[in-house]
């Protein structure tokens, strides 16, 4: 019997304690979205009916958050206060309470000044108790870095290992705009470096974020580096994985390739940088066969038009960046036996004469075009600009191995048919300065030259400009900016000049020195190279 009763009563405890529940819940569904008056009693009507749930009150005052901040009412705000107060005295470990009280301090403290200290110990609080959440620590650190002078040590230590815990969860896009607080009140440079350190990838953004806050330029070019060394040891890690899997897919291939020509070369300009550029050229030169080998294999890149000329750029890239005879016997080999070179077709028989004359084959080169020149008395408009430049390289070749007069022959015959054309005019340039000037003077023809020759010195007028540049007789390029665009330039304004698409030489405008110079290792003597000006918004 006493069992009976003791039953009945713990049943009828139960009931009561979920009818509690169930009418809690009730009053909460009801008031949680009526914020005003009725609302508010129904969310205090829930709490007293089930006093041991931070749930309610923590909810309760969230709705009640969002609606003051919506509405910038202080008064709603402060009423958030109240619940979330509540629910941390319920439950002192409730983090989101802590957080979301926080929260409405720092509301507070922004519509009437105060508040703030109250914030500090409510982040620091849902910090401890969660500190792996990253939008608590993103809000600490934005706090935190707003008032960065006015931190004792000890809060500065705080707010650092939270944030630096938090980096490897962290996106580029929740990450920036710390950087910029970093630029406007922090300027730690070691608390930068560390950070970044845990996101490497983050390096170059950083770096470009921070030229609107003037990052010195010694640093700038450190972030700049470290990133470069970061993209190729991931690259080159990746590349590894790829191969321990199997043969590497076009895709797979041409993605690190685009990744790891969009290296601009900083670490060129930073010679103790720890940069590998061994490495670099390894990779690169194990990327581009992947990619000409897979656009000449794959059925679906042979169909896509775009293609041709993708195919031309990596095989004029290879030639460009990998001269060894071991490194262009493989390319040529690659080449054949994918059935690349085709009889007729002056776009396969430049690269074929190309990769003949870096190998340094003159003769086979003057043998194979000398013939050729006997048997074409036409050559189609689409097919001239190969042409040419096929004939530039039979020049070249006759001038290698000292047959100048033949050189001066078809450059003649050259000039004659497109006399403005620069390349032609800077062979001829080459030859006479070599045979002299015979016959009469020709004035139009000696001041296009000495056009070809002065096109290193470079007065430049547009912002973002691009340019040919013959180095005939120095290795040197001076450049100076037009006083014009220059008194259109801000003080803080990043100027880049980039030599065949690797940066050369960078300076903020108030730094400028009146002439550049661009010299080795950026430029070589005899050759033609692409100069670029930008000025970095």
């Amino acid at each position: 019997m006493k069992r009976s009763k003791a039953l009945i009563a713990a049943a009828l405890v139960m009931g009561i304690f979920f009818l509690f529940q169930f009418a809690a819940e009730f009053f909460f569904a009801l008031g949680k979205d009526k914020i005003p008056e009725i609302g508010l009693k129904n969310l205090q009507m829930s709490m007293k009916l089930f006093p041991l749930s931070a749930q309610y009150p923590s909810e309760a005052g969230f709705a009640l958050l969002e609606k003051g901040i919506r509405d910038n009412d202080a008064d709603t705000v402060i009423k958030s206060v109240h619940f979330f107060q509540a629910a941390a005295k319920i439950n002192s470990l409730d983090y989101q309470s802590h957080y979301y009280l926080a929260k409405a301090y720092l509301q507070l403290s922004t519509a009437a000044g105060v508040y703030f200290d109250m914030a500090m110990d409510e982040l620091k609080r849902a910090a401890h108790i969660r500190g792996s959440n990253k939008q608590i620590a993103l809000d600490c650190s934005r706090v935190f870095f707003s008032v960065w002078p006015l931190l004792e040590d000890e809060d500065r230590t705080f707010a650092a290992g939270l944030l630096l815990a938090a980096m490897p969860a962290l996106s580029w896009s929740e990450f920036s705009p710390l950087m910029e607080m970093w630029a406007l009140y922090v300027q730690d440079a070691p608390l930068l470096m560390e950070l970044l350190l845990r996101q490497p990838q983050f390096f170059g953004p950083a770096a470009d974020l921070l030229v609107a806050a003037a990052i010195p330029m010694e640093q700038r070019r450190e972030l700049l580096t470290l990133h470069e060394v970061h993209t190729l040891d991931t690259l080159e890690r990746r590349f590894n994985e790829l191969g321990l899997q199997g043969q590497i897919g076009l895709d797979d291939a041409r993605s690190l390739l685009n990744q790891l020509r969009r290296l601009k070369g900083y670490y060129r300009l930073q010679p103790e940088s720890g940069f590998a550029p061994e490495k670099l050229a390894k990779l690169q030169r194990a990327l581009l066969l992947a990619v000409i080998s897979g656009l000449l294999s794959d059925a679906k890149a042979q169909a896509d038009p775009k293609s041709a000329p993708q195919l031309r750029e990596y095989i004029q890239a290879y030639i460009a960046d990998h001269s060894g005879l071991n490194d262009l016997d493989d390319l040529k080999t690659l080449l054949e036996e994918k059935n690349f070179f085709k009889g007729n077709d002056f776009n396969s028989l430049y690269l074929k004469t190309l990769i003949t004359y870096k190998k340094g084959s003159y003769g086979d080169i003057i043998a194979e075009i000398e013939a050729l020149r006997q048997t074409i008395s036409f050559v189609k408009k689409e097919q001239s600009a190969d042409y040419t430049a096929i004939l530039l390289l039979l020049i070249d070749s006759y001038y290698s191995t000292k047959l100048m007069t033949a050189a001066e022959s078809v450059a003649k015959e050259l000039y004659e048919n497109q006399p403005d054309n620069s390349d032609v005019l800077f062979r001829v340039l080459r030859i006479r300065n070599i045979l002299g000037v015979e016959g009469a003077a020709d004035t139009v023809l000696d001041a296009k030259l000495e056009a070809v020759e002065n096109s290193r010195f470079l007065t430049v007028a547009k912002a973002n400009s691009s340019h040919d540049v013959f180095l005939f007789n120095a290795a040197e390029i001076e450049i100076v900016l037009d006083p014009v665009l220059l008194a259109q330039l801000k003080p803080k304004q990043l100027v880049q000049i980039y030599v065949d698409g690797k940066i050369a030489f960078e300076s903020y405008v108030d730094g400028l020195p009146e002439k550049i110079i661009i010299a080795p290792p950026f430029t070589g003597i005899e050759r033609k190279v692409r100069v670029q000006v930008t000025v970095f918004n």
